[in-house]
């Protein structure tokens, strides 16, 4: 009976789709249910990712990973990660020798998800495998896609795809184990898809891992980096008030916006930064989806001309309101270093949430608290 429950558990978890095959369906539950029986796990772990125009780049290296929550993951090579550490309390990340960021470890591990696309580590934890984190939306469809041969190993494929936040497919490669060994995640169609790669070997599942062996200290040339986010406003504070021109000269008022609004997002960027052009196709589509139910977005630009800003609206058909605070003292007020750089603010205009680049999960639940979901 227990591990009757414990399979309808775990299918709550990742059978939630709008479509898929039986067969598929079925594999995610006895694989996500044997994921769930495991306590330990070490493996060396091969991570690549190649975007269009771009070439491929790698990291190599290994994991030991032992629930609930304990995590050592060393790497070296192209990504900005040389230790995630977590001794069961505190989260350790080291992009490199010369620093650290440190945080609460989540008690089931769900924050142990960088790179993110490591996708066979958080299902050890989690038995997800939505490449953008348990909280993101279901994908909407899923097959069994047969078998296949990689370096003489021969795994059972399982195939999901989904659009939202963005359109993607990822292949979920489980051995004769029924262990998650590799996953390939790709965005976008034929060259110009993004493609990122997670490959497990070696791996064991040890019965005598002990937490102890997770303890951790941040290597004594290395500084803690408190970060930009950190230096960002408060969750609590109040948003400072401004009122900036748009690009064909209009006043906007971010008081008289929020009184007819229960959330208002705001956006610092700049037309020369990749990340802002990518997270503005996801702005677009929560502010179609969500401004009937009481949601703006206010885009600020400190950096370009109006005139280039126009034709970048022309192009893109971006529908919510941009601004231009070059000449403003917004910057400063809503303490921006980097950028993107964004806030949500409640309907009494305090931060509920704030980020330095790309976190859809996160805005997606700061969202749904405040009664707004897609």
């Amino acid at each position: 009976m227990r591990a009757r429950i414990c399979a309808i558990c775990v299918c709550l978890l990742i059978c939630n789709v709008a479509r898929g095959d039986e067969t598929a369906d079925k594999l995610l539950v006895d694989y996500g249910t044997r994921a769930k029986s495991l306590q330990a796990l070490t493996a060396r772990i091969d991570l690549t990712w190649q975007t269009p125009g771009q070439p491929l780049k790698r990291n190599t290296g290994t994991i030991a990973l032992l629930k609930p929550n304990y995590a050592l993951i060393n790497l070296s090579g192209d990504y900005p990660l040389i230790t995630l550490a977590s001794d069961g309390k505190s989260r350790y990340v080291l992009p490199d020798s010369s620093k650290y960021t440190i945080g609460n470890a989540d008690a089931n591990g769900k924050n142990i998800d960088t790179p993110w696309w490591a996708l066979p580590v958080r299902f050890f934890f989690t038995q997800d495998v939505k490449p953008f984190g348990p909280e993101s939306p279901n994908w909407i469809s899923s097959r069994h896609a047969g078998s296949e041969t990689i370096a003489q190993e021969t795994y059972t494929v399982v195939e999901i795809r989904g659009d939202k936040p963005m359109v993607y497919t990822a292949r979920l490669y489980f051995d004769r184990n029924q262990l998650l060994r590799r996953t390939v995640v790709k965005f976008g169609d034929g060259n110009e898809a993004a493609t990122f790669t997670a490959q497990l070997d070696d791996v064991k599942t040890p019965s005598r891992l002990r937490p102890a062996t997770f303890k951790f200290k941040p290597p004594a040339t290395a500084k803690l980096d408190t970060g930009a986010e950190s230096r960002m406003l408060a969750i609590g504070d109040p948003g400072p008030d401004f009122s900036l021109p748009t690009p064909d000269g209009k006043l906007l008022d971010l008081t008289t916006l929020r009184q007819t609004n229960k959330a208002t997002l705001i956006n610092f960027w700049y037309l020369a930064c990749p990340p802002c052009r990518e997270e503005f196709s996801f702005f677009q589509r929560l502010y179609n989806d969500l401004k009937e139910q009481g949601f703006t977005i206010v885009a600020i630009n400190a950096l370009d001309q109006a005139a280039d800003v126009k034709t970048y609206i022309r192009q893109t058909r971006i529908s919510f309101p941009i601004v231009m605070g070059k000449d403003a003292n917004t910057l400063g007020n809503y303490r921006i270093e980097t950028y993107p750089s964004t806030y949500l603010l409640n309907s009494e205009g305090k931060v509920v949430y704030k980020s330095v680049g790309i976190d859809q999960p996160g805005l997606l639940r700061a969202l749904k608290e405040l009664g707004l979901q897609k």
